[in-house]
């Protein structure tokens, strides 16, 4: 690009731009005696042939850094673009800038493709910093940090927000830089509604009730031709969420209860056990476990209530399903035809709960399946790569969704609602829009905390589009009723509607007589289970 410049040197300046179309970093620079910054030739962000990067690709251990010190007589503003190719989270290979020595931010290749970045400064003399960090592992050649269009000057600057995110606690957040913004959001082909004069970089939607999905778009009021939008998600369904969790290193997994909506509250409901995969159909978890660490893995059932919130001890439904020579990567229940689906390093088996007696071969994978999670419908998706895939539960076949630019392992539905979500780096929950990959963040399992290893993720539900697991049913009579009906037992009894709605709850003492209207009920005492009809 042509860079227009209205200052020399680092006193008295309206702007400086620079942007290395010259193949040559300008005088005044302070470059990394061991590891320089080069100009290399490659497109940038806003169409200019050449950028700086970071001189310590592929080497382990090691720091490149390249810095400019500017004097502002006045508040300004420093603009510049920038692209991080290093590992994907901090903790690893990271990407920063700093400014006076304090850092502005600091990530790996979390935030992918070129961005522009604007900070306003006081009047004084300041030092700009950028530093790339490699740590001891994966190293390859193409690992760096790239900066172009650095621009300093006086006044506030005007930045576009090109992107949009959305924390668990529904705070909307967005990059740019300008006085105020506006801030429109509709669901599917609904009309706009729009806030307006917003002066931070986010705003709390949590107070405007949104459920599901909806496209949010935001403009910088001094350049609104520019504006950034996204599709957000609000999770509809929060309760009886479970997980297996190694709770720290070199634990075995326990059995937790959770909600998606306060992540930070984590219950362990079990003492230690030797859980590799499981799920949950119809009041029980169904689980593969290591048969007394001799390498062979036996499928297990065990009773859960979900009201008392306990597990009961597991019974062998099936000794050695295999050995420690084959790796289940994934495991899955089929609600729509009521078969167990495992992925077994490439193959893609089933096992009939009605008869468990032998697998059926349905065909072999054409790439690495992370994990899999079948919707009500019985349509199955899996994580291959960093990428989401349809897959056909008959013959192992895959249709590619869309790119997930995340590895989530395990995956589950909620089969009440539709919603996808999957755990990334151990702990790290994510909504997944099955139509087109796209991911939005819920939260971290048990907040701020690093004990927590998630290896298998589900939730409870009251019953199933097909139920061929066995299951105690509660004593409901007449079945059909004519109005009312009456239930027998003790303990906590929940009504659902065929939508899965709560209609009532309440506790029974030996029976109750219940009156609904015309339709079909889910009744559940404790952890038995059954239907009936009101007509």
């Amino acid at each position: 690009m042509v860079a227009l410049l209205f200052l020399v040197g680092i006193a008295n300046a309206q702007q400086q731009t620079y942007d290395f179309e010259d193949g040559t970093i300008p005088a005044g620079w302070n470059n990394d005696a061991t590891y320089p910054w080069t100009v290399i030739n490659i497109l940038s962000t806003t169409g200019g042939s050449h950028c700086i990067q970071s001189g310590n690709a592929g080497v382990a251990n090691s720091t490149s850094s390249i810095s400019f010190q500017m004097a502002y007589t006045q508040p300004g503003y420093i603009m510049f673009d920038a692209n991080c190719m290093g590992e994907a989270a901090s903790a690893y290979d990271a990407c920063s800038f700093y400014i006076d020595g304090v850092a502005q931010f600091s990530y790996g290749n979390a935030i992918m493709g070129w961005h522009t970045y604007g900070y306003n400064v006081t009047a004084g003399t300041h030092t700009f910093t950028w530093e790339y960090s490699k740590d001891n592992s994966v190293d390859p050649e193409g690992d760096a940090f790239q900066v172009d269009n650095v621009v300093f000057g006086f006044g506030t600057a005007c930045i576009a927000p090109t992107e949009i995110k959305m924390d668990v606690l529904g705070l909307v957040s967005w990059n740019g830089m300008a006085d105020s913004y506006t801030l429109r959001y509709k669901r599917g082909s609904g009309a706009w509604q729009s806030i307006t004069g917003i002066t931070e970089n986010s705003y709390d939607v949590t107070s405007l009730n949104l459920k599901g999905n909806y496209t949010f778009e935001v403009k910088a009021d001094c350049d609104p031709s520019h504006p950034a939008t996204a599709t957000l998600h609000f999770v509809e369904s929060w309760e009886n969420w479970y997980a297996f969790v190694a709770d720290a290193p070199g634990d075995d997994n326990r059995f937790y209860h959770f909600n998606m909506e306060d992540l930070t509250t984590v219950t362990s409901v079990s003492e230690e056990n030797d859980v590799y995969k499981a799920v949950f159909i119809n009041g029980y978890v169904w689980a593969v476990i290591d048969n007394s660490f001799s390498g062979n893995y036996d499928l297990c059932k065990a009773p859960v209530n979900i009201w008392n919130k306990t597990i009961g001890s597991f019974e062998t439904v099936i000794a050695n399903i295999c050995t420690g020579a084959t790796t289940i990567n994934a495991m899955a229940y089929n609600p729509a035809n009521g078969r167990l689906y495992f992925i077994m390093d490439y193959d893609l088996k089933s096992l009939n709960l009605a008869n468990p007696t032998g697998f059926n071969n349905c065909g072999e994978l054409d790439g690495w399946a992370y994990s899999l999670a079948i919707n009500n419908q019985g349509q199955a998706y899996v994580n291959k790569g960093s990428e989401l895939y349809t897959l056909n539960l008959s013959n192992a076949e895959t249709t590619l969704v869309g790119s997930l630019n995340l590895y989530l392992y395990p995956m589950s539905f909620d089969l009440k609602t539709g919603e996808l979500f999957g755990v990334y780096s151990d702990e790290k929950i994510f909504y997944v829009d099955p139509t087109d990959a796209k991911t939005t963040y819920v939260g971290d399992f048990g907040g701020d905390s690093d004990y927590y290893y998630i290896t298998n993720l589900f939730m409870t539900y009251d019953w199933d589009a097909v139920n061929e697991t066995e299951m105690e049913s509660v004593n409901v009579y007449p079945n059909p009723a004519q109005g009312q009906f009456t239930v027998e037992g003790n303990g906590l009894m929940v009504i659902t509607n065929i939508l899965g709605q709560e209609v009532l709850r309440q506790e029974v003492e030996e029976k109750a007589t219940i009156e609904l209207p015309t339709g079909m009920y889910i009744v559940r005492l404790n952890n038995a289970i059954s239907k009936v009809v009101v007509e």
